[in-house]
């Protein structure tokens, strides 16, 4: 069973009256096809011309006007009882209820055949489930508000557009359209009363109190109909009844009682007086007629579809360029009104030297007069504007005119430029006298351009963030180069920059940066700018008085006018060699400088160089005339313009009045486009619908567009993105990731993939190495927010060719980008670390399969080298910790050995020719990437080198010996060391002194005088632990012991040999050499200090917690009195055998007090003593020994807390993988009952007792840098009796364990032999 549609209430019009009260079109269209389009036309010139329509339509009618989609809400405003079925369907939750309502995928439409409709193929055989309900309620609403009523709804659109050509009103919002159509229905009667004007009458007059007694004593629907009496409707307009407003006037009645109230035109209500005296007619009714002026809903859209009334101009005319015929004089000092408005709806006017620009509100561009150079665009002469062509494909937002070229901004943000451009004010970077045709300035594409300025021979740009650029002669400065663009001539200054030089192409003006400018206006050879406060700045030429300092003098810096300092200026224009500025709150125009051709418009012909008013009647807004007996005679102003010595206005009379424009306002609709929720949304629409290439086209190239993307997520909050800088990229990148989030929905797939392509084919591709300004570098924050670059799939299109472009950028940009990422949040920062981690995972993962080998070794360098450039910024902001960078998987991707040989050779100056499949790439030469574990295993790769090489050195001289017949000189492949347990120490530091640096790099074998041990490392294990505990111990006076962290630290005074500390330093070096692990109570400061690291307070608080805690607490007390609280000097206390010794931190230290300006000196001193000072001797002489045998630059690339890790391994203890990594032996399994008896005997052991049988098992109680599973310790049964111990053998962690008959036993022998643990023997 289908669900019915509810019929419409039967009539004779072409659409159906609802139950709702709403008009809908029938799903049968009358015969007449042309109906619908009628209707449409009428709609559309009521929008066009400012009327209201009596047609109640449904929202849904506007949201498809606009190209947005219907849903279940707008078919409840028009078929209530039916929206709110679906509502419930929609709602229900029970299963057996959606069952019992019998419903199919059809629906029924009354009134005609009662032939069920399929909403879907087969949908009667398709029931509505819990499943698919959503499903049937999006088709049912598309069917209803789609489907049925396309033919008539497609009449209608093109009827709409037909009779409203101008394209803005796409900019409103559905409910806002609804209101400018049809008019609001809530009236305040009471504001009705309080608006209305009087001609003839007097508010308190009898009559006219008398009217409006009457008037609200009338029901709501009399005077709903008054209103329709009146105006022609019952509605409000779209400007609400604040503004609307009416005249009553006394239509001077001989018989005032025989006469009725009648309307006149134009809102004018005749009410003939009661009272006998007569009062006078006034002049000029006509323009005190009151027309409802629209008010502007959502931002003062509304004024973009109404025709200004009136264009005034003055100034000089000589070859027809205002474009009103020859009749027109050569010189008009005043303003008067000008014609070409009446014909077509002008949006801007430009003027050149002898030519003017006109662009239109739909976009087209017309210019006339002089067309000697190719500034008019096209072939033709004269005073009558002609369109230009080339331009035709272009939607054209703004418009200026030099001496003898023109430029023009599109809404993709592309700035156009043609003419003259002998002094390289055409911004193409090469000089040509004439072009033609209007041409693409490739070098400002990047740029999201706002506004443009010409002055004769040099023009400007403003970026969305305040930023100039400036170009062209340059012989007066007037570049302006600030935080502002400039080029062309500059012979006065009028560049801004300091100089007189000409330039070429845009550069930037660094001394406006601070001022947020926001509009600019050039001369002839003098330029002005006016900030967001209001100010003025000129620069330039001044010798006729036009940069209205009070004198004539050329400024080649940026000043502002201070004539004009008090009053905020909302509006600036500049022509040859004069300037204008509005002040809306006086609602005076102001103009300074070259009069000669009355282009001032004060009436006389002189020259001005202080700020004057112009001659006329001009005010900002009605509101300044209220009460003015001589309102009539006022100008509103809308938008001033100058250029050559001419001046337009565009302004409207009293009675029709549009707010003046402010310049310091950026109506984002009206410059360049850009991406936010609003313009996807319609984006999505038009790729849907697919009914035009161009506007597929127009989306594509938005897209593409980098300046687009930069000028779409500024930083709003304070004005910041004013502040956009080398150090501030202005943006917010949270709304950029809410855009993004949006987009990676499902609804907007399409435009998904258009923007894949986009960034894919153009917009990457075309990224410059030399962007034009720090504005033009934010896309390269933007792009790694968007979701596809994380994805693997989008690593070879979009992923890796972003880090190319970035890595391609010149220095200096280069810089800016790593200044940027060092102002991000860690969060920003990390996730960009981790993308290209990913993407290095990638490559390694498939390199045999993804890709041949040159391209892997172009697309991996450039994903290591953007790791290494995120490296370098990291190590100075500290964003994330080190081992962020670190990639693990590198281990199991990558032969660790292979690719340290391959560097090590290469850093030798070796050339090694790798094989087909092998990488032209080493890893190692980006060793933040290498985690802990590997840079070991390249360390023991590089041990393993020398060693090889100190072997087959001594192999090579033993044959020579024995040809020479010398073998007693022959000489061991090993470093062989003999000593004595009794005499540890003293032997040592004799066998290691016999020994050359050569030898010191063979393996290591050490023999224990008296033992049957053969090394296989486990005896070199116990050496290095009990020489390094005999020589560390304190009672030696070498170390200091800090009992509060358990770490020693070199002592202050020490009475013994330097090569103790020498010795001390090998033996460590040999322990990392030879693979061992020893156990080194020292702090992180020694590792930082081996690698060259400074040692901080943290240090210190590791190793004297007391000490570092006293410290802090200094560095972060607040009172002023710290000399008081602390009593400190600049000296240190240190205790030597039980003597107390003041020690000085600095030269005269004990007289130095510490105090709140010097205390971070004194604490900096403090660790420095102890941690440099103080032990330097000592120190010297360990480092010495140490890097003899561990140097080289392999040790550089490890971290300190890595190095400690690698030396003295770590005490992250993992008892079950000690026990899941064991092997076992003999008659021993993991499952045999000894074996179990002996783990659940040593998991009850406590933490020490497991350290000991480590100790006794491995020859130290430290876990190697490769984790407890490294160890694998071997157990294997003996043939000995449970009397037996168990046997250690530490040369090959292999524990000889007797089959104990219980777990007592086992317990007791094992802890026996753990606690005698001394010596080796092979029993």
């Amino acid at each position: 069973m289908g669900v019915s549609v509810p019929a419409g209430v039967p009539d004779t019009g072409p659409f159906h009256h609802l139950a709702s009260g709403l008009l809908w079109f029938p799903s049968q269209a009358p015969s007449s096809q042309h109906t619908f389009f009628q209707i449409g036309t009428l709609c559309g010139m009521a929008l066009y011309n400012g009327y209201t329509v009596p047609f109640p339509f449904p929202r849904t009618l506007y949201k498809k006007l606009l190209g947005l989609e219907p849903d279940l809400g707008d078919l409840e405003e028009l078929l209530p009882a039916a929206g709110r079925s679906l509502q419930r369907i929609l709602d229900e939750e029970c299963d057996q209820v959606l069952e019992s309502l019998d419903m199919d995928f059809t629906i029924m439409e009354e009134g005609g055949s009662m032939v069920p409709v399929e909403l879907k193929e087969n949908g009667a055989n398709i029931p509505v489930t819990k499943y698919n309900r959503k499903e049937f309620v999006d088709l049912y609403v598309n069917y209803v508000l789609n489907k049925s009523i396309q033919k008539p709804f497609e009449d209608f659109m093109q009827g709409f557009l037909r009779g409203c050509p101008a394209k803005q009103w796409k900019i409103f919002l559905p409910a806002e359209l609804q209101i400018v159509i049809q008019g609001h229905t809530e009236f305040d009667w009471n504001l009705l009363e309080k608006n209305v004007k009087y001609i003839h009458y007097k508010e308190l007059d009898q009559t006219i109190r008398n009217f409006w007694a009457v008037f609200h004593k009338l029901p709501e629907e009399k005077k709903k109909m008054f209103l329709a009496f009146l105006s022609g409707s019952d509605r409000i307009p779209a400007c609400e009844m604040e503004r609307f407003s009416f005249y009553i006037v006394d239509p001077q009645a001989e018989n005032p009682d025989d006469c009725a109230p009648e309307p006149v035109p134009r809102f004018l209500l005749a009410v003939p007086s009661r009272h006998s005296h007569r009062r006078p007619r006034c002049e000029g009714l006509d323009f005190l007629v009151a027309v409802v002026v629209a008010a502007e809903p959502a931002a003062g859209r509304i004024h973009d579809l109404r025709k200004i009334k009136k264009m005034l101009c003055w100034g000089y005319s000589s070859f027809g360029q205002p474009g009103i015929g020859s009749n027109f004089q050569v010189i008009v000092p005043e303003p008067q009104v000008y014609g070409f408005i009446h014909d077509r709806n002008v949006k801007e006017v430009a003027c050149g030297g002898n030519h003017s620009v006109f662009l239109l509100e739909d976009g087209e561009v017309y210019t006339c007069g002089l067309n000697t150079k190719g500034q008019l665009g096209h072939d033709c002469e004269g005073s009558k504007p002609e369109q230009i062509g080339a331009l035709a494909g272009q939607h054209i937002v703004h418009v200026a005119c030099g001496e003898s070229h023109s430029l023009a901004l599109s809404d993709q943000g592309q700035l156009f430029s043609w003419g003259a451009g002998s002094d390289g004010q055409l911004g193409l970077t090469t000089i040509e006298d004439a072009v033609t045709v209007p041409r693409l300035i490739k070098k400002l594409n990047q740029q999201t351009i706002l506004q443009v300025s010409c002055g004769n021979w040099h023009c400007l740009a403003l970026a969305t963030d305040g930023q100039f650029f400036t170009w062209g002669q340059n012989s007066y400065g007037q570049l302006g180069l600030g935080a502002v663009f400039g080029w062309g001539k500059n012979s006065s200054g009028q560049l801004g920059l300091s100089d007189e030089r000409d330039r070429e192409s845009p550069c930037h003006v660094k001394l406006l940066r601070s001022q947020k400018v926001v509009y600019i206006s050039c001369g002839e050879e003098h330029t002005a700018v006016l900030t967001k406060s209001g100010g003025v700045f000129t620069f330039g030429a001044g010798s006729c008085g036009q940069l209205g300092h009070d004198s004539m003098n050329d400024e080649v810096n940026p000043r502002r006018v201070l004539e004009l300092m008090g009053s905020e200026v909302s509006q600036i224009a500049c022509g040859r060699h004069h300037t204008l500025a509005f002040v809306p709150s006086s609602g005076m125009i102001y103009a300074f400088g070259c009069g000669t051709r009355g282009q001032l418009g004060t009436g006389h012909t002189c020259n001005v160089k202080c700020p004057s008013p112009v001659k006329g009647h001009w005010a900002a807004h009605n509101g300044q005339l209220s009460g003015k007996p001589d309102a009539c005679k006022y100008h509103i102003v809308k938008h001033i313009f100058s250029g050559g010595d001419q001046t337009f206005v565009l302004c409207s009379k009293y009675e029709n009045s549009l707010p003046a424009d402010d310049f310091r306002t950026i109506n984002e609709t009206r410059y360049t486009s850009l991406i936010n929720d609003e313009t996807i949304d319609v984006w999505r629409q038009k790729l849907l619908e697919k009914n035009s290439s161009n506007s597929v086209n127009n989306v594509v190239q938005i897209l593409s567009s980098a300046a687009c993307w930069n000028g779409s997520f500024l930083e709003k909050k304070i004005d910041e993105h004013f502040k956009t800088s080398p150090k501030i990229p202005g943006i917010d990148l949270n709304s950029t990731r809410v855009l993004f989030e949006k987009l990676m929905k499902s609804q907007h797939s399409v435009l998904l993939d258009q923007i894949l392509k986009s960034f894919e084919s153009f917009l990457i591709p075309q990224l410059s190495s030399s962007p034009p300004d720090v504005e033009a570098m934010r896309i390269y924050l933007i792009l790694p927010e968007f979701p596809p670059f994380q994805d693997s799939k989008y690593y070879i299109t979009l992923t890796l060719p972003l880090a190319m472009a970035i890595l391609r950028l010149d220095t200096n940009p280069s810089k800016v980008l790593d200044n940027w990422w060092s102002q991000v949040c860690p969060r920003y920062f990390l996730r960009l670390v981790d993308l290209y981690k990913g993407a290095v995972v990638y490559l390694l993962s498939g390199r045999k399969t993804l890709l041949i080998p040159v391209l892997f070794s172009s697309y991996i360098t450039a994903a290591l080298k953007l790791l290494e450039k995120l490296h370098k910024v990291n190590q100075k902001v500290k964003h994330v910790e080190y081992d962020k960078f670190y990639i693990p998987e590198i281990s199991s991707l990558v032969d660790i050995q292979e690719d340290y040989l391959m560097w090590f050779l290469h850093q030798a100056g070796m050339k090694v020719r790798p094989s087909i499949m092998q990488d032209a790439v080493t890893l190692c030469s980006y060793p933040f990437i290498f985690d802990a574990q590997a840079k070991t295993k390249m360390l023991q790769t590089d041990a393993e080198l020398q060693m090889q090489v100190a072997i087959n050195g001594a192999n090579l001289q033993n044959v020579f010996m024995l040809l020479t017949l010398e073998p007693l000189l022959a000489r061991s492949p090993f470093l062989v060391l003999h000593v004595r347990r009794s005499n540890l120490v003293g032997d040592a530091l004799r066998e290691l002194s016999i020994h050359s640096d050569i030898d010191l790099k063979k393996p290591l074998k050490v023999i224990f005088d008296g033992e049957e041990a053969v090394d296989a490392g486990g005896v070199t294990k116990e050496f290095f632990l009990l020489l390094l505990k005999e020589l560390l111990n304190p009672i030696y006076g070498m170390f200091t012991y800090y009992p509060e962290s358990n770490l020693l630290w070199f002592s202050d005074t020490c009475f013994v040999e330097h090569n103790w500390f020498h010795l001390i330093g090998i033996v460590c070096g040999l322990a990392i050499y030879n693979f061992t692990v020893v156990d080194l109570h020292f702090p992180l400061a020694l590792y930082k200090k081996l690698l060259n690291v400074k040692p901080c307070l943290e240090d210190l608080k590791e190793l004297s917690p007391t000490e570092g805690r006293s410290l802090q607490q200094l560095l972060d007390y607040t009172g002023e009195d710290v000399e008081e609280t602390f009593c400190l000097n600049f000296t240190i206390c240190r205790e030597s055998y039980g003597v107390t010794e003041q020690k000085n931190l600095i030269e005269d230290g004990d007289k130095i007090l510490v105090h709140k300006d010097n205390r971070k000196e004194f604490v900096e001193a403090y660790i420095n003593y102890i941690f440099n000072l103080s032990i330097h001797e000592w120190y010297t002489a360990f480092s010495t020994g140490f890097l003899k045998v561990c140097g080289g630059k392999v040790l550089e690339l490890f971290q300190p807390t890595e190095l400690r890790a690698m030396i003295v391994g770590n005490s992250n203890y993992n008892w079950e993988e000690l026990e899941e990594s064991a092997v076992y032996k003999g008659d021993y399994t993991a499952t045999h009952p000894t074996v179990r008896m002996f783990w659940e005997t040593f998991h009850a052991f406590p933490l020490e007792k497991k350290k000991k049988f480590l100790l006794f098992l491995t020859g130290s109680d430290r876990i190697p840098i490769y984790g407890m599973s490294s160890l694998r310790i071997v157990i294997q049964s003996t043939t000995s009796g449970e009397q037996y111990l168990p046997v250690a053998h530490t040369c090959y962690n292999l524990l000889d364990l007797p089959k104990y008959s219980s777990k007592e036993i086992l317990s007791a022998r094992l802890v026996q032999a753990i606690d005698h643990y001394e010596g080796f023997s092979l029993a």
